[in-house]
């Protein structure tokens, strides 16, 4: 997925979790239906993913490399 779709749909997920407070318990259940959630500790996981995914995909693009795969010099 690329980095500007991951950014949309967690402007949405954020969106939908404001929501939260404006709807009544009946509401907020059926809106985190439409949206193909569970419960709130699904929505949370999911917005949780979306910012690590993001985080990661942003140090990639500022180092030019995967920062899990980094080789460093060693001493000869």
């Amino acid at each position: 997925m690329q980095l500007l779709q991951k950014e949309q749909d967690l402007t949405r997920l954020l969106s939908v979790r404001e929501r939260r407070e404006e709807e009544t318990k009946k509401e907020w259940a059926e809106t985190l239906k439409e949206e193909g959630f569970s419960n709130d500790g699904a929505l949370d996981s999911a917005i949780k993913k979306l910012e690590a995914d993001l985080k990661k995909a942003r140090r990639k693009d500022a180092d030019g490399e995967d920062p899990e795969v980094r080789t460093f010099p060693y001493p000869s």
